[in-house]
């Protein structure tokens, strides 16, 4: 990948956007951080999940455990990226 990298900037002066494919998990790092964030700041697991998944959502699946399950996972994950250093995973 870096070499066909290398050939394209060569051969039309720029880096295209197709030789740099969007991260696959960049949506569920993103939420781990907004999880994280509203942790700190003091909100519930609930009110967590209605600023990333929505009032409807929430109120309609909060009481089947899963959405309450997957906020958890999230925050778990969130903090071993920020205290156990998975946060350099990012930076490759």
């Amino acid at each position: 990948m870096t070499l066909r990298r290398l050939l394209a900037l060569e051969r039309l002066g720029r880096l295209p956007v197709s030789l740099f494919p969007p991260e696959r998990k960049a949506c569920r790092w993103a939420m781990m951080l907004q999880a994280h964030d509203g942790m700190q700041a003091g909100a519930s697991q609930r009110e967590i999940a209605i600023a990333l998944f929505g009032e409807d959502r929430v109120s309609n699946d909060w009481q089947a455990d899963y959405l309450r399950s997957r906020i958890q996972r999230l925050i778990r994950s969130a903090e071993k990226m920020i205290l156990g250093g998975g946060y350099r995973t990012l930076l490759q």
